[in-house]
Parts: structure tokens; C-alpha cells; sequence
């Protein structure tokens, strides 16, 4: 998962998948953003009871300042962002 006192940016943070997977390192007590350009008012609501406010766009200055960007499959490699893609979405 991700070491003690590191951050996660998520993209596509409200998706099926991704959702549940940001709340486990938040809920060990770890710092976690992320963007999802179509969640739902449902899904915003399940990550904002556990301290997570998703961005209805992508938040470049968070992205940079995180240890680990983690993007969903679903994230196009046309996504405005599609050049982090590559090692970072793999943590290194």
C-alpha cells in the first residue's frame, strides 16, 4: 500500500473500482486527493464522509506534490493528463 506519512492522487477517484480503493489508505490515516470528471453526487458523498474531496477536474499542482498517482484503467491515453501515465502510475 503506501508507506507511513505519504499522499496519493487518484484519477478517476469515483470510478467502481477506484472508490473503494481510495478509501483503504485513508482510512489507515493517509493523505489521499484525487479528480473524476463524472462522479456521481453519491460517490462525492461516500468520499467526502471519509475526509476525501474529488475534484471535478484535474488538480496539477496535487498530482505533482503526490507520492503516488494511481489512474484508472479507464483514464484514456487522450486524457488531457495521459502523460502521467507511465512510470508514476506504477509509484515510481
Amino acid at each position: 500500500m503506501i508507506s507511513e506519512g505519504r499522499s496519493a492522487y487518484m484519477m478517476g477517484i469515483g470510478g467502481t473500482g477506484m472508490l473503494p480503493l481510495a478509501l483503504l489508505p485513508r482510512e489507515a490515516g493517509h493523505q489521499v486527493s484525487g479528480s473524476d470528471t463524472g462522479c456521481s453526487a453519491g460517490r462525492r458523498a461516500l468520499l467526502a464522509a471519509a475526509g476525501i474531496q474529488p475534484a471535478a477536474r484535474l488538480c496539477g499542482p496535487q498530482m505533482a506534490q503526490a507520492d503516488l498517482l494511481i489512474a484508472s484503467p479507464a483514464i484514456a491515453g487522450t486524457h488531457p493528463d495521459g502523460g502521467w501515465h507511465g512510470g508514476r502510475a506504477s509509484g515510481s
